[in-house]
């Protein structure tokens, strides 16, 4: 790195003193060979063992990605279903109870006493959320 610093400190000393453009020109050309080398080192770390590791592990992954996502879309509709099932099958029976702990408490996330039996988070959320999975 000191070699390019000192190459571009004499490009710039050689056009601000108005010097030929040659010697310009044949440190421009070897900060190019410069580069050069660089872009060698870079393939010989692409030839590397380690990193075509990782190119497979990569590969492997794109190529599990729609599997991963369709059992994701499964795993969220059977969840989906299972909560209105259990909303259906174990929530409130009588009409007149539904709504009453949203009408009482207010919303879930406003509640400040977690351990209150008057109302209880969790029948909150279910009335918020799913309140009318009985209606329809």
């Amino acid at each position: 790195w000191q070699l390019a610093f000192e190459i571009c400190n004499r490009m710039e000393i050689d056009l601000g003193q108005g010097k030929d453009i040659a010697s310009a020109a044949r440190s421009a050309v070897m900060l190019r060979s410069l580069r050069a080398i660089r872009v060698i080192r870079l393939v010989k770390l692409v030839k590397s063992p380690m990193l075509k590791d990782l190119a497979n592990m990569l590969v492997g992954f794109v190529i599990g990605l729609p599997s991963l996502l369709w059992v994701l879309c499964m795993f969220v509709a059977i969840l989906c279903m299972f909560g209105l099932f259990f909303r259906l099958m174990f929530g409130p029976t009588d009409p007149t109870q539904v709504g009453q702990y949203f009408a009482e408490c207010g919303v879930g996330d406003d509640v400040t006493d977690l351990k209150d039996e008057a109302c209880p988070v969790h029948l909150m959320y279910g009335e918020e959320y799913f309140g009318s999975v009985g209606d329809s």
